[in-house]
């Protein structure tokens, strides 16, 4: 059999040209890499790599909006917190010790153990208010053991003795900061998942806004009214407060408290 002369000449070729296309692809594979590095370094716009329309309305709108389809409820959330925290800021601790001491020429190391006896008393109520808000929800507890801390704080004002005001001042310790740990889970509970951290950081602001201008405003009131006035203001406001959250949130239960009552 013949062998064609011109296809013995070409063998060589082909196969240079076979062993370029070869290399020229693993270049290509090394390439690839460093292009979509390149593209994360330059950003979007300079390496001009597209991205999809809804993932771009979807950024933009995340960076526009931290709180979005939970905004109504946050907002009423944010003003009655804000009352709370206003009522609160009228008798800070220092001042209930300057009302022991003048009202009632109180000791110092009576006030500080009696301070001390309300510290404890306050940190054995968180686990109770757990306790309590499975059985009544979450409303309920913040609202019927604030109201009665309240009270008790208004009596404290007008006890006419030391021996009268340290148990009810006790008592006042052992339910106003009941609603604190419910007050978190609660605003947790009824906004959007990925909401929640800026739902915190406004009710948060909220509360430390409304907070500054109450402690001069409790101190304008000594002079004019007496020394227990700014202690009923707080007592009066508070139980507004608490009115006003059972009034607005009773009708809207955390998610996982309708589960529970729910009939099987």
């Amino acid at each position: 059999m013949q062998v064609d002369p011109h296809r013995r000449l070409r063998a060589p070729e082909h196969r240079r040209d076979l062993r370029g296309r070869q290399l020229l692809l693993h270049l290509e594979d090394h390439r690839r890499p460093l292009l979509r590095r390149e593209a994360v370094h330059r950003g979007p716009e300079r390496a001009q790599v597209p991205l999809p329309a809804e993932g771009v309305h979807r950024i933009g709108r995340g960076r526009r909006l931290a709180i979005d389809r939970s905004r109504p409820i946050v907002a009423r959330l944010s003003v009655v917190f804000g009352l709370d925290s206003f009522a609160g800021s009228l008798t800070v601790q220092s001042f209930l010790a300057y009302f022991f001491a003048t009202r009632f020429a109180a000791d110092p190391a009576v006030l500080g153990g009696l301070f001390f006896s309300a510290s404890i008393l306050s940190a054995a109520s968180f686990p109770v208010a757990a306790w309590l808000s499975r059985r009544i929800g979450l409303v309920n507890t913040m609202v019927f053991t604030h109201i009665p801390s309240s009270l008790f704080l208004i009596g404290v004002a007008v006890a006419p003795s030391f021996f009268l005001a340290a148990p009810l001042f006790l008592a006042r310790a052992a339910l106003a900061s009941m609603d604190v740990p419910t007050r978190q889970s609660y605003t947790m509970a009824v906004v959007d998942p990925a909401e929640r951290t800026a739902t915190a950081g406004v009710t948060s602001l909220a509360r430390g806004i409304a907070a500054v201008p109450a402690p001069v405003i409790a101190g304008s009131l000594l002079v004019p009214l007496g020394l227990g006035v700014p202690l009923i203001a707080t007592g009066v406001l508070k139980i507004g407060y608490d009115l006003a959250l059972f009034a607005l949130f009773r009708a809207r239960p955390a998610p996982e408290e309708k589960v529970r009552i729910r009939p099987s």
